[in-house]
């Protein structure tokens, strides 16, 4: 059986949008996925970074960011463990991230699985709808791209809703458009 999932892609070390790219044609090249729909390339301002010196979110290099709409046939953990494996040969490597509740690190790929048609997962190691994605713009901007009435099946509100709902949302400016700072 054929089941609509979004995912989303971000990258914020070495070459963001060759990471994002490649990505996408090895999740694309799977015999069990198909590309439906990939938004445009987002670049977006680093949100609950790790707090290491070399790592803060004033300083830590700004994500690319995109969302991709996928037909597949494989299981929500099937899923799961392909995105990982596209991580991997990208050169991802989850065992030097700090622990979650020490925030986030920069990284060369982190690929999400958003939802998985309307389902609600809550396994220990998949939750689905992504457990914080209602509050992040950097995922919300690239579904209300391709996927405006989307709803989600946890909160019952469209992505369009969930973006308006938004009260402090960090940067998200299509890739190519942020002016830097001097």
């Amino acid at each position: 059986m054929t089941v609509r999932a979004f995912l989303g892609l971000g990258s914020n070390l070495g070459d963001r949008v060759a990471q994002i790219h490649h990505a996408a044609m090895l999740l694309g090249s799977h015999p069990a996925i198909e590309l439906v729909e990939t938004s445009c390339l987002y670049e977006t301002e680093p949100v609950a970074m790790a707090s290491h010196p070399e790592n803060t979110s004033d300083d830590a290099p700004w994500f690319v960011n995109c969302a991709l709409e996928i037909d597949t046939e494989l299981s929500p953990s099937e899923l799961l463990a392909a995105c990982l494996e596209v991580e991997r040969q990208l050169g991802r490597d989850r065992s030097a991230s700090p622990p979650r509740e020490q925030g986030y690190s920069s990284r060369t790929l982190d690929i999400d699985i958003l939802f998985y048609d309307s389902q609600v997962i809550r396994e220990p190691n998949l939750v689905i709808p992504h457990p914080r994605l209602h509050e992040r713009a950097f995922v919300l901007v690239p579904l209300l791209e391709i996927a405006p009435e989307w709803k989600h099946a946890a909160l019952g509100k469209t992505i369009r809703e969930l973006h308006l709902a938004l009260p402090c949302p960090e940067a998200v400016v299509l890739l190519g458009t942020r002016q830097l700072q001097h």
